[in-house]
């Protein structure tokens, strides 16, 4: 068949030839100390869209204590799929891996991402059913009131959401020392925009799938804490312009070469502006 009169590739059909990759990679890293690994969300769900995040749980064992170290063992997972990843955005499918890594203790005793799991978990690998079995009895123990399900979801969400906004911040100072400037622009509009639906998961509004958000904040600063209602246009302000950075610092254009590009002074901004909408969403989503 020629080229042009090949049938248009199914965006599910990329995504599932990644995860079946993800998870051979994911046991290529982490070796016996991987116990679970899951995608949730959309991908969970068979509904991506053709720039949906593939979000992940992994339980590993031996799991170092620091963020930061848990950024740079993912790394080497990162390393390995970009050629997949390249292929995908090719093929269309402009994707990136959103992990959320927990040891096992943590995941049996922390409500994180758990609920969401219950409801759309597609466990990738499962060492002796230790996510089935997780997810069996947290499905029992919401058997109640379907209000108190849905209150519990949006919470848990909203804690997720901050959780995997504060690893990527604490990643932006490692970008930072190596000089990858345009690197730590990209992380930090993941930090801002992850950060951002954590507020709105947290007051019931489910974000939708784009990544500038500031509208809502403005929207919905009524609902906010006094103090950070107050910061809504200047939250909006962050989430606008990193947005607007976001592809040219991942992959550059024509004329823009992304490591030329970008220098420590913006690189200092981002990470100034995603502490702030971090700091942000603590006084919004902790107790």
């Amino acid at each position: 068949m020629p080229p042009n009169d090949r049938p248009p590739i199914s965006y599910r059909a990329v995504f599932a030839d990644l995860l079946v990759r993800l998870a051979d990679v994911c046991r290529e890293v982490y070796g016996g100390r991987l116990v679970s690994l899951a995608v949730f969300g959309s991908v969970a769900r068979d509904r991506p869209r053709p720039d949906s995040d593939i979000d992940l749980l992994l339980v590993v064992d031996s799991l170092p204590s620091a963020g930061i170290a848990q950024t740079k063992e993912f790394a080497a997972v990162e390393a390995r799929m970009e050629p997949w990843l390249e292929r995908a955005r090719r093929e269309g499918v402009d994707t990136r891996l959103s992990p959320i890594i927990r040891s096992a203790a943590e995941a049996e005793t922390a409500g994180l991402p758990f609920i969401d799991m219950a409801l759309e978990a597609r466990i990738l690998f499962d060492r002796n059913r230790f996510l089935a079995d997780a997810v069996e009895r947290l499905r029992q123990g919401l058997a109640g009131s379907k209000r108190g399900l849905a209150t519990m979801t949006q919470r848990d969400m909203a804690l997720s959401y901050l959780a995997k906004a504060k690893v990527r911040l604490e990643a932006l100072d490692f970008y930072l020392s190596r000089g990858a400037y345009s690197d730590v622009v990209r992380e930090a509009q993941e930090a801002v925009e992850i950060a951002l639906k954590g507020i709105l998961w947290n007051i019931g509004v489910e974000p939708p799938k784009i990544h500038d958000v500031g509208s809502l904040i403005l929207e919905y600063r009524g609902e906010l804490p006094v103090e950070v209602g107050g910061l809504a246009e200047e939250l909006a302000r962050i989430s606008k312009w990193l947005r607007k950075e976001r592809e040219f610092a991942l992959y550059g254009a024509v004329d823009l070469v992304p490591t030329a590009e970008y220098g420590s002074e913006r690189a200092e901004q981002a990470i100034v502006d995603a502490r702030q909408a971090i700091r942000a969403a603590i006084l919004c989503i902790e107790p």
